[in-house]
């Protein structure tokens, strides 16, 4: 499997701003954990639910959890994909064992967003959500799959030595993991509008 290049990405952007990116991945995963993980309600945002919300909810945190271990404890040392000499220091197994889990924190992020995603969408089904709403959740679905699917069939043709194109594929699929969140955030308005909450 090829190595994540988003992950390249915040390698490349922390020589730019190591502290910054570091803290923002931080305050990203402890902001869903704060809510939804310690928070003594069942939902975060006071949402009633049921079974799939609360494991939509369980798994965004794990979502949001994992970026905060990748830019702490599992980092990486340099960017295999665009420095010859790091990945033979790879390809030899002379980088940090942190380095080496990071590959575990990226899929651990792909596979908690489409996890949490696809419990939402059950959620929405069997709560009778309106229409759009469903519509909206199954198109985010499919999107965030597609793009998921396009990223890793282009880093292995990347990493083969052909043009996979990575770098398009990782833009659309942040673009569908941005709209799952804000897919999320909309439900959970409407649930609360919804609530009187």
């Amino acid at each position: 499997m090829a190595k994540s290049e988003r992950s390249e990405l915040i390698e490349i952007v922390d020589r730019v701003g190591p502290l910054f990116v570091r803290l923002s991945c931080f305050g990203v995963a402890m902001c869903p954990r704060r809510s939804s993980l310690s928070s003594r309600r069942p939902l975060p945002l006071g949402v009633r639910g049921g079974r799939w919300s609360r494991r939509g909810w369980w798994t965004l945190g794990v979502f949001a959890l994992a970026p905060g271990l990748d830019s702490t404890v599992w980092t990486l040392v340099c960017a295999p994909s665009s420095d010859a000499a790091c990945a033979a220091r790879e390809a030899s197994g002379a980088v940090p064992i942190g380095h080496q889990l990071h590959l575990l924190g990226s899929a651990i992020v792909v596979v908690a967003a489409i996890v949490s995603l696809f419990a939402f969408v059950v959620a929405d089904l069997r709560e009778r959500a309106p229409a759009p709403v469903r519509r909206v959740g199954l198109f985010m679905l499919a999107a965030l799959i597609g793009a998921s699917v396009w990223t890793g069939v282009a880093g292995v043709i990347d990493s083969a030595g052909g043009a996979g194109e990575v770098g398009i594929a990782q833009r659309a699929e942040l673009a569908a993991v941005a709209g799952w969140l804000t897919y999320v955030a909309l439900r959970t308005a409407r649930a609360r509008m919804g609530t009187g909450s």
